[in-house]
């Protein structure tokens, strides 16, 4: 059972957040909705790309909620072909990527921007749930390439780093520096979901470097990809 605004109390149901993000992780479960292309069909409506709802699966279980996603069906009931194609892209992706979705939790953080990068988070004022004193702010988000969203396996054991799109580059996992919330988890090996080449990384005081492989895993570098860190 879910529930917008006040009808219920997430005691009792799911708040549904009708479309926002969180800004942080939140201390309960919750939903947010999302739709391929539209509500309902609509001639000229044009599908959003795949990385977009990739990113948005990716930032709402990292914060403790869940996705539904909505087909705008035709009157006769087919699927149309732009949110088919979506489709056979997001089967393709989830294959890769699953375990670090289903069945995960929250981690000690939600993620990270990229170094410099300011969040560009938009307040909504529609749809909100009711007055409760852990309700978390509620609005509009903008991943951005470089961004990182974590989520762990329930036994804790794995780490599950996201990053928004493919790394041409290194980068530095910043939540594992000496004064980060994650200075005390011990790691022992790292790799990336769908791809064989040995990840190289090294920990420093900033965090965990990662050089990334030089073999793409996806048709689109805009997908997200998953680093599996392996602790001790």
């Amino acid at each position: 059972i879910t529930f917008k605004r006040e009808s219920l109390y997430k005691e009792e149901a799911v708040p549904d957040y009708e479309g926002g993000d969180l800004i942080e992780t939140a201390p309960y479960k919750w939903q947010t909705h999302s739709s391929i292309s539209g509500w309902f069909h609509r001639a000229g409506e044009k599908a959003a790309p795949s990385f977009r709802l990739f990113n948005k699966i990716f930032d709402v279980v990292s914060k403790n909620g869940n996705l539904l996603l909505n087909l705008a069906l035709k009157a006769d009931g087919s699927i149309r072909d732009d949110e088919l194609a979506f489709l056979k892209d997001m089967e393709q992706w989830m294959n890769v990527v699953g375990e670090s979705i289903h069945a995960t939790r929250p981690w000690l953080t939600y993620g990270e921007l990229d170094p410099g990068e300011e969040l560009f988070f938009k307040e909504k004022t529609g749809g909100g749930v009711y007055d409760d004193p852990e309700r978390i702010r509620m609005g509009h988000l903008r991943p951005y390439d470089g961004n990182i969203r974590y989520t762990r396996s329930k036994d804790g054991s794995t780490v599950y780093a996201a990053r928004m799109s493919f790394p041409e580059t290194p980068f530095t996992l910043r939540s594992f520096g000496k004064d980060a919330v994650g200075k005390d988890v011990q790691i022992k090996s790292i790799t990336l979901l769908g791809n064989s080449e040995k990840i190289r990384w090294k920990r420093t005081d900033a965090g965990i470097e990662i050089k990334p492989p030089s073999k793409k895993i996806f048709p689109d570098d805009k997908w997200p990809v998953v680093f599996k860190l392996n602790t001790i």
